[in-house]
């Protein structure tokens, strides 16, 4: 493996997310050579995707077994060092990002397993790079605008917190290694087809409102006018290697976010729609949430999506505006969410197999007329097609 182009991709396979930035990088960088660490108990799997990929690919990746939370990467000394000698750039995407995981296991890989980047980093004598893939959820309960310098410690769940403590062990690591901090907003399924590979986050939410009795009416869980930030994991992706290629944002934070959201009101007027049940019906706040677990029929709505909940809950406008300078000049838009929302309902219906048919042809039906009834986009404000956007 040639030492110039080396680059450490953490996460893989087990996280989505840097499946994807693993797909994109051997798509877009032809000369990199990818050392993925990957545990024990994920190598089938990891060699499993690998083997989905063209000859040329796979020559051009190396599954080393490791686990980014133990001491030097679980790696023996001369692993370690062969590492810091091919390694010079690294995008760190291991995260327990699953709301019901053990926090002793959140705090081992989200902090702990940052340390150990940030250490190797550090044994780098050439590090170019040191990408670090947070979560819009790690800024903290803030009021009013959210910044890309914002980090506010969060008041709200354990899990957001660990991503928060990691978030700022790079912050302060910026002023001695080239770091860059990537924002995404929350991951739905990707542009074309709506596919998110489990049934989670936004993804949830529609298969719990598809579970739901249509005669039940249905409030907006949250605050209506809040905006819902919400954006396609391939955009996040190629919108990230986009950033993290810039020369001038090392040592900067940046949002990966629709610039103009939709409300949450707004967006549960749109699923209603699509999956043709009546329109929401009035709003619940999120203090009362946790009382509605025990109701027939919303259990699974509120209880699956308590972390989805708090994150939307907060009416907060996300500034990109260094972030979106540079997409722009790529092409990068994001998709508006409201118009990627059929396929959304699509994946689910499709995923969930039989369990509601109707509304598979319901969501059908709309995407091939290319829009919502006249009274649906009113109430969601719609009336944009889909951008289409291109590669970086």
């Amino acid at each position: 493996m040639s030492a110039k182009h080396g680059v450490l991709l953490t996460g893989f396979p087990s996280n989505e997310l840097a499946c994807a930035v693993l797909g994109r990088l051997l798509e877009t960088e032809p000369h990199a050579r990818i050392i993925c660490l990957v545990p024990e108990r994920f190598m089938e799997a990891a060699e499993s995707w690998l083997a989905s990929r063209s000859e040329g690919e796979q020559a051009r990746v190396e599954l080393l077994e490791g686990d980014v939370a133990a001491i030097d990467m679980g790696l023996s000394g001369a692993e370690y060092r062969a590492l810091m000698a091919r390694v010079r750039r690294i995008h760190h995407c291991a995260a327990v990002t699953y709301s019901g995981a053990p926090l002793e296991m959140a705090e081992q890989v989200n902090v702990g397993g940052t340390h150990e980047v940030l250490e190797l980093g550090r044994a780098i004598r050439r590090v170019e790079r040191i990408v670090h893939w947070s979560t819009l959820s790690a800024v903290g309960d803030v009021r009013g605008v959210v910044t890309e310098s914002t980090l506010v410690e969060p008041a709200s769940t354990r899990l957001m917190h660990t991503r928060f403590l990691a978030e700022r062990q790079m912050w302060r690591a910026r002023s001695e290694l080239p770091i860059t901090v990537l924002r995404p907003a929350l991951l739905v399924g990707d542009r074309e087809r709506g596919v998110l590979r489990r049934v989670e986050g936004l993804h949830l939410l529609i298969a719990g409102i598809m579970a739901t009795p249509r005669e039940l009416p249905l409030p907006v869980l949250g605050l209506p006018d809040a905006p819902l930030q919400a954006v396609p994991i391939d955009y996040a992706v190629d919108a990230g290697l986009t950033l993290a290629r810039a020369k001038d944002t090392v040592g900067q934070t940046l949002h990966i976010v629709e610039s103009s959201p939709p409300s949450l009101g707004q967006v549960f007027a749109c699923l209603s729609d699509l999956i043709g049940r009546p329109p929401p019906v009035g709003a619940v706040p999120l203090a009362l949430t946790r009382m509605l677990t025990r109701l027939p029929g919303l259990t699974r709505v509120v209880h699956a999506q308590r972390a989805l909940l708090e994150e939307v809950g907060r009416n907060v406008r996300v500034d990109d505006g260094q972030a979106r300078q540079i997409l722009a000049r790529a092409g990068l838009v994001c998709p508006p969410l409201l118009t990627h929302l059929p396929r959304l309902v699509q994946h689910v219906a499709e995923h969930r197999g039989g369990m509601a048919p109707r509304f598979t042809l319901a969501a059908e039906n709309r995407a091939a007329k290319g829009s919502m009834s006249m009274a649906a986009s009113k109430r969601a404000g719609m009336g944009r097609a889909p951008r289409r956007t291109a590669p970086p």
